[in-house]
């Protein structure tokens, strides 16, 4: 295992404070379920009563709507409360890395003290992808090259499952896999949408990191080019500040590390500079 990788994933979100970037579940429609089945949970509670049927018959009345909106309305607030809750957001970037929250935010009360967070240095992410699959979208993570860490971490927070039972009421929702060398952050699923949306986050994310999508079509436009076409439009890249996704085309086109990758890059753009005041 990489000898980095035991510090990466902590208990406790590490270097506390507010996030250049936070995505968290979106709640503008739970509010409106919670809303909407509270109204009808109480409807359902006294409306039978206010009919002519038996004693008995509107009791049964009463239970069976009143109860089943009450039911659903608690777990609408329960979206609610764990989405504006301070363990409820998803992810966390900024110029030092990501932070990635192994916890669904539907089981924000199993505790706040011992939340599983992974963490990943700027260093470390070679590409962001957005991927749609279906109704469904997922933001993949490139470039650990050992997943097994938080693939360990995973596994131990879903152990904790016991579904919706009285001893822990813990929700049934993986918001992070492990899975063929990625590590996937559900964006969109059948329990939360994230906000902002992949577009705005793409967008915000691409201040740090190299996206995918742009890192492939970038790919394709350099490779058919020689070499000395290539360094040159990375200088222009990097002088015009676009150094993040420079760095990351000059490592998947020449196979270099990051620290390779960014003293050629910045080579490159001295160089430029130095041909432009010519």
């Amino acid at each position: 295992m990489d000898p980095e990788a035991a510090r990466l994933v902590a208990l406790a979100e590490a270097n506390a404070g507010p996030a250049a970037f936070e995505a968290r579940p979106q709640v503008r429609g739970a509010w409106t379920a919670f809303l909407v089945l509270t109204l009808l949970s109480v409807v359902g509670w006294i409306g039978p009563f206010l009919t002519p049927a038996p004693l008995w018959a509107q009791g049964l009345a009463a239970l069976w709507f009143g109860g089943w909106s009450g039911l659903f309305a608690r777990l609408a607030w329960r979206v609610v409360a764990g989405a504006r809750s301070p363990a409820g957001w998803a992810l966390r970037a900024g110029p030092e890395g990501l932070k990635v929250n192994l916890r669904s935010h539907l089981n924000y009360r199993h505790p706040a003290e011992d939340a599983v967070v992974a963490i990943l240095p700027r260093s470390r992410v070679r590409r962001l992808t957005f991927v749609e699959e279906g109704r469904r979208s997922y933001l993949e993570v490139g470039g650990w090259s050992d997943l097994e860490f938080a693939r360990g971490a995973v596994d131990a927070e879903a152990a904790r499952w016991s579904g919706f039972g009285l001893r822990s009421g813990r929700a049934r929702h993986v918001p992070v896999t492990v899975e063929q060398g990625r590590l996937r952050i559900a964006w969109r699923d059948a329990a939360r949408t994230l906000s902002p949306s992949p577009v705005a986050a793409e967008a915000a994310l691409g201040r740090w990191f190299p996206m995918g999508r742009r890192l492939e079509a970038d790919l394709a436009a350099l490779a058919s080019l020689p070499r000395t076409a290539q360094e040159r439009r990375l200088g222009q890249m990097a002088r015009s500040g676009e150094a993040v996704a420079a760095i990351a085309l000059a490592r998947e086109l020449w196979g270099l590390n990051l620290t390779e990758a960014r003293q050629r890059i910045d080579a490159l753009a001295s160089l430029d500079s130095a041909t432009a005041r010519r």
